[in-house]
């Protein structure tokens, strides 16, 4: 069900007013506030995606996710024989021995809410970009902090016109560190440097844009470990991003949460008001159980493998070599 249920059954079980534009925006910002408390909570049954991606950066094995992805849950070479990639700190690469011997799948977040999903590499301006033969109806305001030659930190607006289809930076970024948008817009924004190479897309439904920048241990792409098609693809496995509700129509990224948003808004409704703590407390439960049963209920008739004990990866790998490596997955 879509914002718009929510909303009239808040109206209508706790008798508040909807017909108000001001308090429609209120309501729908504490619904962000409560639906947003339950999905950064667990993974919900219905928020996992798996997804198959091209490395395209194979000289540093690194890659961009898109603004959709959230969190990654687990990476695997696409048909292969190694099995998962394991996720490393950053720390490990900076050691004296580099990265961790013993497990040679190994793959490290370098970045998990970055503006741009490639790095700049010739300083300039930036050039904010509306898809061919579309135009704006209102003036979009951009705002970008960065660095440049002359200072480690400067914030400059631009404003994209009504009926327009672009608009540059006057400032010349080295790096930049955050740009948003001052509302929602008709359509995606493209953001490219001063050679036209794109570095991220800003989505008309959102203010900002986080890039997701893994990087893969350059010794997983050897053929010899059994990565034979091809080299630079894959699979992942990741929570899908929520941004919030805006449009009455927008839905939750996980199914048959309404009621469990609801009961969450009403705890948080009950808990600012003095006197109501017991009903904030019922509320609370309330949460708790439809998790419980929303979870259970997907957890039915549903076949989990358990991984009895972690293979030793390296020897997985070398057994390849000599062939086929039958082990845990």
């Amino acid at each position: 069900m879509a914002l718009k249920h929510i909303l009239e059954d808040i109206g209508s079980i706790l008798g508040l007013d909807l017909s108000d534009p001001d308090e429609l925006v209120y309501l729908t910002d504490q619904v962000n506030h409560a639906a947003r408390e339950i999905y950064n909570s667990m993974d919900l049954p219905g928020s996992i995606r798996e997804q198959i991606f091209q490395v395209s950066d194979v000289d540093n094995y690194q890659v961009s996710f898109p603004q959709y992805i959230d969190k990654i849950r687990a990476i695997r070479f696409y048909n292969n024989l190694a099995g998962k990639i394991q996720l490393e700190d950053l720390r490990p690469r900076y050691h004296q021995y580099n990265w961790n011997g013993s497990n040679m799948l190994s793959y490290r977040i370098k970045a998990s809410n970055s503006p741009l999903a490639s790095d700049i590499t010739n300083a300039g301006y930036l050039t904010f970009i509306l898809p061919t033969g579309k135009l704006e109806t209102s003036d979009v305001e951009i705002t970008i902090v960065g660095r440049t030659s002359s200072a480690e930190r400067v914030q400059e607006t631009v404003t994209l016109l009504a009926g327009t289809s672009s608009i540059a930076s006057i400032e010349s970024y080295e790096a930049v560190i955050t740009i948003i948008k001052s509302a929602v817009n008709n359509y995606n924004i493209t953001v490219t440097d001063i050679d036209g190479a794109e570095l991220s897309v800003i989505p008309n439904s959102e203010l900002s844009t986080a890039y997701t920048i893994v990087q893969i241990r350059a010794d997983d792409y050897s053929s010899q470990y059994g990565n034979s098609y091809p080299l630079n693809t894959i699979e992942v496995l990741y929570k899908i991003k929520f941004s919030g509700f805006k449009n009455l129509y927008d839905e939750f990224p996980a199914p048959n949460c309404d009621k469990i948003i609801f009961w969450k808004f009403a705890e948080h409704y009950s808990a600012y008001k003095p006197g109501m703590e017991q009903r904030a407390a019922a509320a609370k439960i309330k949460v708790d159980q439809l998790l419980s049963e929303l979870n259970r209920s997907d957890e039915m008739g549903k076949a989990i493998t358990i991984e009895r004990s972690e293979p030793n990866v390296y020897k997985a790998q070398k057994a390849t070599q000599q062939g086929y490596y039958y082990g845990s997955l």
